[in-house]
């Protein structure tokens, strides 16, 4: 499989997910872009989230997120910006019966499945080929988020390889 690169600027990041919002799934494909790319989660952890994940009992989207990440098992927390959050609720929102135990972004085409790293991926590539975007994929979202991160920070590469948790300066500049 190719290398995946970031999305550069904030205006593709916008064409990406206005783009994913014409689907037929639009409104979770945005939340899960959204999410992804404004918390760094890898994708096999944003597929694994549950609705109770990011929604408290009283129906609100949380603050943030913590979770149990699969490729290392560490436990995190992240805050979910205004973004990140407005995107849950739209999608909650066209799920108003969503029960707390169900997958968060579930696939459209058995009851109560999980969504899958392949779907997302064909998704993705859809989505970039109709933009004409090459090389998107779904560790496009980690890669877009450090990205900005580094822009933001003044070049602190330090500071994305803590955030990304990588465990070497190299797998942050690869």
């Amino acid at each position: 499989m190719p290398r995946v690169q970031p999305l550069r600027t904030r205006n593709d990041v916008g064409r990406f997910s206005a783009e994913l919002a014409r689907g037929r799934c639009g409104a979770r494909d945005v939340a899960l872009f959204t999410v992804g790319v404004n918390t760094a989660f890898r994708i096999s952890d944003l597929l694994a989230m549950d609705v109770k994940d990011v929604r408290d009992p009283s129906g609100r989207v949380r603050d943030s997120v913590a979770l149990r990440e699969t490729k290392t098992r560490n436990r995190r927390a992240f805050p979910l910006n205004a973004s990140a959050r407005r995107a849950l609720e739209d999608w909650l929102a066209a799920r108003p019966g969503a029960a707390p135990g169900e997958p968060l972004f579930p696939t459209t085409l058995r009851r109560g499945g999980r969504l899958s790293r392949r779907a997302v991926h064909k998704r993705y590539a859809a989505a970039a080929a109709a933009l004409g975007l090459e090389a998107v994929g779904t560790h496009t979202l980690r890669k877009t988020f450090g990205l900005f991160l580094y822009e933001a920070s003044g070049r602190e590469a330090a500071l994305v390889q803590k955030a990304l948790r990588h465990s070497s300066p190299a797998a942050t500049l690869a």
